[in-house]
């Protein structure tokens, strides 16, 4: 994949920089070119397709706002949890360790071990049955 990132995460541009025809505001997928600039796409499907959204003219962008959609429009607040930490035990028994957090920083963040609920199937493919077909995706 060069030297170019792929975003997994959707982005809402609030920006009169897209009228028109090329979409204006709304929900646009990221390519990362390199440390300053980037490529959006109004699509999962038409960013690996390289068809990328673009102004006109040459356009100095002032007062646009590029923010992660999932967090759009929400405020970062505390949990407000009280959490007691007592000194930890060591018995030398050895314990297995389950999916979810394994401790707490200093500061109060919630470590997550290397483990997870979940599940990978594999094997061969027998058969797949279409239900919806649907219409008019990309």
């Amino acid at each position: 994949m060069s030297d170019a990132f792929l975003s997994a995460a959707n982005f809402d541009v609030l920006s009169s920089l897209f009228g028109g025809d090329t979409g204006g505001e709304g929900v646009y997928y990221v390519l990362r070119v390199d440390n300053n600039n980037i490529k959006l796409a109004k699509s999962n499907a038409n960013l690996y397709a390289s068809q990328f959204v673009s102004v006109e003219t040459s356009t100095t962008v002032v007062d646009n706002i590029i923010e992660d959609s999932i967090s759009a429009g929400k405020q970062l607040e505390s949990q407000k949890l009280y959490r007691e930490i007592s000194d930890p035990i060591n018995n030398d028994l050895v314990i297995e360790t389950k999916p979810g957090t394994t401790g707490v920083l200093i500061n109060g963040v919630e470590i997550l071990n290397y483990k997870s609920n979940d599940l990978i199937h594999y094997g061969r493919l027998e058969e797949v049955e279409v239900i919806s077909p649907g219409f008019g995706f990309d």
